[in-house]
């Protein structure tokens, strides 16, 4: 056997020892199959922490595809792999590419900004490459034919972050978790084999909510055909101050993505110099994930004359026109 399953055996084992202290467990139970163990393990949270990490890795990854709108990009840029490629890797190259281009149409795509060659004493790429999702490699890219656009002033891609931040989330949503599964009860129904059935047709029958498992006794043991027992966990609840500890993160999470976040318990006693404060950090973050994308406009229009632009994206309503309506043109293009 491995050691590590040698480890976790051994664990398993002073688990069961310790919750049999605890609730006055019967001396003559047996574990013949590891069914000790399994009342030990059923008190633990099976989910892992990565797991939830990456719940909330989506999650914050999904938010920063919605943190900007943009309307009039040149034919054949998908909005969302924009956004996508800012997110992920922290800048794009929007470039003519020959896929679908005509006399009359030229086409574009967004793809992902790899460094060829140098950059200036300012730090702007002069010579650079874009690379696509399924294999399309532009070299001898230039601001003279592409325009690279960066997620925020810094350049620096928020992976890091953001994968921080999920760790943290995660690690609250399943303290969270295992703290709601401590406030269960966990009966023992120690039986004989012959009344083993009628045991397990007791906990399947039970409206209780609480969980159980089925312990046989040795044969030495005393002639009562089913004697219950019970584990309690004697955990405190926490949850609350879980949940807000969370609400917290979420909002220093939010003020560094640009977006507004006040959890509804804080608005009503927040005062006005509370607010004004952290409504200037957001505007100040969400100034330097727009400022960028301007320039980049900019740059677009300069040298492909398209009338393209991007906005903060507050009023969603509205946005699901926008989107609605740029689909619908791009289609009619096409």
């Amino acid at each position: 056997m491995p050691a590590s399953e040698a480890r976790k055996e051994r664990r398993a084992e002073q688990r069961v020892a310790d919750y049999s202290k605890a609730s006055g467990a019967e001396p003559w139970l047996k574990d013949p199959d590891g069914k000790a163990a399994q009342i030990a393990q059923g008190l633990a949270l099976r989910s892992s922490l990565d797991d939830y990490t990456q719940t909330w890795m989506y999650d914050l990854y999904t938010l920063m595809l919605t943190r900007r709108v943009w309307t009039g990009l040149p034919l054949g840029v998908d909005a969302r792999w924009l956004e996508r490629c800012l997110a992920l890797y922290g800048a794009a190259v929007i470039t003519p590419v020959a896929k679908g281009s005509t006399e009359d149409k030229q086409y574009y795509q967004a793809r992902h900004l790899v460094l060829e060659k140098q950059f200036d004493d300012q730090g702007n790429f002069e010579e650079y490459a874009a690379q696509g999702a399924a294999g399309g490699y532009s070299d001898g890219r230039t601001p003279a034919n592409s325009v690279v656009i960066w997620d925020n002033m810094a350049r620096f891609p928020l992976h890091q972050a953001v994968k921080q931040w999920a760790d943290d989330l995660g690690r609250l949503d399943l303290e969270i978790a295992r703290n709601i599964a401590q406030q269960s009860s966990y009966a023992i129904l120690y039986t004989d084999q012959a009344s083993e059935s009628d045991a397990k047709k007791i906990l399947a029958q039970s409206n209780t909510g609480i969980f159980g498992q089925i312990a046989l006794k040795s044969d030495g043991a005393a002639n009562d055909l089913i004697t219950p027992g019970v584990i309690q966990t004697g955990v405190t609840p926490i949850m609350d101050k879980l949940y807000d500890a969370m609400s917290q993160k979420l909002n220093q999470i939010y003020n560094k993505l640009g977006i507004n976040y006040i959890p509804h318990e804080k608005a009503e006693r927040m005062v006005s110099k509370e607010a004004s404060v952290g409504e200037d950090s957001v505007q100040r973050h969400r100034y330097a994930y727009m400022q960028p994308c301007l320039e980049a406009c900019k740059h677009m229009r300069e040298i492909w004359h398209v009338d393209v632009s991007v906005r903060w994206n507050e009023n969603h309503e509205e946005d699901d026109h926008d989107v609605a309506a740029d689909t619908a043109d791009t289609a009619a293009d096409q």
